[in-house]
């Protein structure tokens, strides 16, 4: 049986810089933001709280509480409160990490005051496509992976006659490592068992 697709794709996160007078970059600042510090909980797989901050369509739509983000209002939103630990210590996000520098609240502010927009700004990804893996029933499938950069690492594994996916995971690659990261830059990523289980349940 031929599993279909196994597709790394790697986006560089380097966040970008304050520059008075100009608007916060949503693709330049927030979002390498909270791929780098929230994706751990809050990523493509089973969300925390149904809240996804990888994607910039989950972001907006919000969780299970709801008012995450208000734009406009950032003291109208809920997210902020958790980011600087107002709900208390044991709330307060990205959990079991340090907080988020003074600078990155100060943006994440501001760029709810402005609007929350996205303003489609990218860094440069990469993909490794491998068009066929070979795989029995009750064999592990094995994947794994080093990158080198700070980055928002997907993994996905596709079925190549129907194109559906049958498993995706994603997470975050950052220096230093913390609990919400895949690994920091250099490290091995390794995926196996929970990928062979998932794919047998999307393939009942």
């Amino acid at each position: 049986m031929g599993i279909g697709l196994i597709i790394p794709i790697a986006c560089w996160l380097i966040p970008g810089i304050s520059v008075a007078g100009r608007p916060i970059s949503y693709g330049h600042q927030i979002a390498p933001l909270f791929a780098l510090h929230c994706a751990g909980c809050h990523g493509l797989s089973n969300p925390s709280s149904n809240l996804g901050v990888t994607r910039f369509a989950s972001l907006r739509a919000g969780g299970n509480i709801g008012g995450e983000i208000v734009p406009g209002h950032p003291e109208k939103s809920i997210l902020i409160d958790f980011i600087e630990g107002k709900r208390g210590s044991r709330q307060r996000m990205p959990q079991n990490s340090n907080p988020l520098s003074q600078a990155q609240i100060a943006s994440l502010r501001e760029w709810i005051r402005e609007g929350a927009e996205n303003d489609h700004a990218a860094g440069p990804c990469f993909d490794l496509i491998i068009p066929r893996v070979p795989a029995s029933s009750g064999e592990p499938i094995q994947m794994e992976s080093r990158i080198t950069a700070s980055a928002l690492v997907i993994v996905s594994v596709r079925d190549q006659l129907s194109g559906r996916d049958l498993y995706v995971d994603d997470g975050s690659v950052k220096y230093p490592r913390e609990a919400a990261n895949m690994a920091a830059p250099g490290e091995w990523i390794s995926r196996g068992s929970s990928m062979l289980l998932l794919c047998r349940m999307a393939q009942r």
